[in-house]
């Protein structure tokens, strides 16, 4: 009798463990979506990697709904712990800067250590109420972490503030007129060019140097200004404003 109990105990065990692998490789399942390969976690899906088109990107931007997914954390164990293995990471020598564009769990630090090129990591807050928050405080710009603080501290424990600013240009009350944010080094050119921004009558025009839109600024040649360097010999903050043309519609 006591052996039928330990048969039937370990009967059970091999059962459970069956099943437990069955779910583990039903999640490793990836699915695709844009420039990223998901895996359901909990709730929503977790970035596991980069599709094929997102490995051939310099810019990844990562939203908290990527074509109808969602987004609640970067990487995860689900599927992979069963067996040991270390949670996934991206290794591209392309990408060169990770758009966050609200806040998302990242659940492995490690998983961009692998990207040699990545400079920075811009990061943007989503509001209560679904706008942006482009601001972290009553002073600074919501803004960028560089890789070495990303892998050290995770991407919210050291922010600094970013030196690029695209501005709407004409009264609005969303995140106080700022369009976009970015970061590049001193004395460089700006590489991304965000999405043109809309106004409803208004047709968009580019972007200029000054509020009342005199010099418009040339992607092509232009360079943010050469770094001026402290007692410590660190970059002094300076702030690059570029300010939305718009020309009325004609009806």
């Amino acid at each position: 009798m006591r052996n039928k109990r330990r048969l039937v105990t370990k009967l059970g065990m091999c059962c459970f463990m069956a099943a437990m692998i069955l779910m583990t490789l039903a999640s490793c399942g990836y699915k695709e979506a844009g420039d990223f390969l998901l895996e359901k976690a909990g709730d929503g899906y977790a970035i596991m990697d980069l599709s094929e088109e997102g490995y051939q990107k310099k810019e990844l931007f990562i939203y908290s709904q990527i074509e109808g997914f969602n987004i609640v954390r970067i990487s995860s164990s689900i599927g992979v712990t069963i067996f040991g293995n270390n949670p996934p990471v991206v290794k591209s020598q392309i990408l060169e800067k990770v758009y966050f564009i609200n806040y998302i769990f990242c659940e492995n630090e490690a998983f961009f250590a692998w990207c040699n090129n990545l400079k920075k990591i811009i990061y943007f807050e989503m509001g209560e109420n679904g706008t942006d928050l482009f601001r972290g405080d009553e002073d600074w710009i919501m803004q960028f972490v560089k890789k070495e603080d990303y892998l050290q501290y995770n991407y919210l424990g050291c922010m600094y503030p970013a030196n690029v600013s695209y501005y709407l240009n004409y009264e609005v009350e969303n995140h106080d007129g700022y369009h976009w944010i970015d970061d590049y080094d001193y004395g460089s050119k700006i590489t991304y060019i965000p999405e043109d921004p809309t106004r409803e009558g208004y047709i968009f025009d580019g972007w200029y140097k000054e509020e009342n839109c005199l010099n418009k600024w040339n992607f092509e040649t232009d360079t943010l200004p050469e770094a001026i360097l402290d007692e410590e010999g660190e970059p002094v903050y300076q702030e690059t404003k570029l300010y939305a043309k718009w020309i009325r519609e004609s009806f």
